[in-house]
């Protein structure tokens, strides 16, 4: 939808600024719930690049700006305590461009990172950290201008061969009572070949943004082989609604709290359903191999 002039300076430009408080929960069009908390995304890319030039279009008015890491360390003051204050470069000001689709572009200029990177790391990343329910949110791909991949809810999870599937909250174990438990969505699913470890686990989601990075909560693992097959992912949208009980890498549940207590014993119990329902299906699938096989052999002998 892009942004006005004062949506710049007033909402981006400030750090800390919670949008739930400000009944801006939703996005306008699409009624999606925001994602972000603190506002300090935009800081974190001055990680890798020494500028940020954003243009934003809105109602065919055109405002940019440019943030460059130097200027903003010049504005330190020698006693390292007070700073003064720090005023972007504008690009352009309620510029009017006619017909001018509205929107935000970002450029990161000045890369400071020399190491090389592979591309499909970042997809792969990417798709880890991000998980959206509405088909038509897709994120796509670039490398030298051409399209390499791309994501939307349908192909996150194609690069697994799955052959066993459990959605939530169809397939969940109702045997414990959770308050939230019809709240969560999600899909669990077992491979034919086991994972390699580092795709081992459920991931958990809030609002499309990852929150938990995939393990299996306090189960031992060891007890059973299924765990090898199993990956997957849980939307509990409800965590942030509540008070922040996310880590600072953001990546990870403050577990210490009662309501994430009885969050890990529910998806404890739905794994452990799972987990035998695996086996379950496991020996009916190869019982059923088996017959084809010996079905089809003696069809072909018969033909001789």
């Amino acid at each position: 939808i892009g942004m006005s002039f004062n949506d710049i300076n007033n909402k981006f430009l400030v750090v800390g600024r919670n949008r739930r408080q400000f009944q801006e929960n939703l996005s306008p069009i699409k009624k999606r719930k925001v994602t972000g908390r603190k506002g300090i995304g935009k800081l974190a890319v001055f990680g890798i690049a020494e500028e940020i030039e954003i243009l934003s279009v809105k109602n065919n008015l055109v405002n940019g700006l440019k943030l460059n890491l130097s200027k903003i360390h010049q504005c330190e003051s020698l006693n390292n305590t007070n700073f003064n204050s720090y005023e972007p470069e504008p690009i352009k000001i309620n510029y009017f461009e006619k017909n001018k689709a509205s929107g935000t572009t970002i450029v990161l200029n000045n890369i400071k990172r020399k190491s090389s990177f592979k591309m499909v790391d970042i997809v792969e990343s990417i798709k880890k950290r991000f998980t959206f329910d509405d088909n038509d949110f897709v994120v796509r791909f670039y490398y030298n201008n051409k399209e390499i991949a791309s994501m939307d809810y349908n192909s996150k999870w194609d690069i697994y061969k799955g052959q066993f599937e459990w959605n939530f909250p169809k397939d969940m174990n109702t045997e414990m009572e959770y308050s939230h438990a019809k709240d969560i969505t999600g899909k669990i699913i077992t491979t034919e070949k086991p994972l390699e470890e580092k795709n081992r686990g459920i991931t958990l989601f809030a609002r499309g943004k990852l929150v938990n990075r995939n393990e299996f909560y306090g189960i031992k693992i060891t007890t059973s082989n299924a765990y090898n097959y199993m990956t997957g992912f849980l939307n509990v949208n409800f965590i942030d609604d509540e008070s922040d009980l996310i880590n600072t890498s953001r990546d990870g549940l403050l577990w210490d709290n009662e309501t994430l207590e009885t969050l890990k014993h529910w998806i404890q119990q739905q794994l452990k359903m799972i987990e035998k329902d695996w086996r379950t299906k496991r020996i009916a699938d190869k019982h059923q191999k088996y017959k084809e096989k010996n079905v089809h052999y003696f069809f072909h002998v018969g033909s001789c």
